[in-house]
């Protein structure tokens, strides 16, 4: 079991979340230095009209638990954080 940083990165189609990049490759980074694993969500769980995607975090211990993924702790970043 790890811990893990689980960051919502949904592409809205507004280019947006072009700069994330380094939000995620900031994290990627720091998961690597302390033994975790990085979760990036970047598909849509509901359409954008039904839930947003801001919201998705709310959702996190499923998604974890669909991907089979076991965890110690979990960490939820936006995806605009550096560390």
């Amino acid at each position: 079991m790890k811990n893990i940083v689980f960051i919502p990165n949904i592409d809205l189609g507004n280019g947006r979340n072009s700069s994330y990049k380094y939000s995620i490759k900031s994290w990627k980074k720091w998961c690597d230095k302390n033994d975790c694993q990085l979760f990036v969500l970047d598909e849509y769980i509901y359409e954008p009209d039904y839930l947003r995607p801001n919201w998705y975090k709310l959702y996190v211990f499923d998604l974890l638990e669909n991907s089979g993924i076991d965890y110690e702790q979990i960490l939820v970043a936006d995806c605009d954080t550096i560390v």
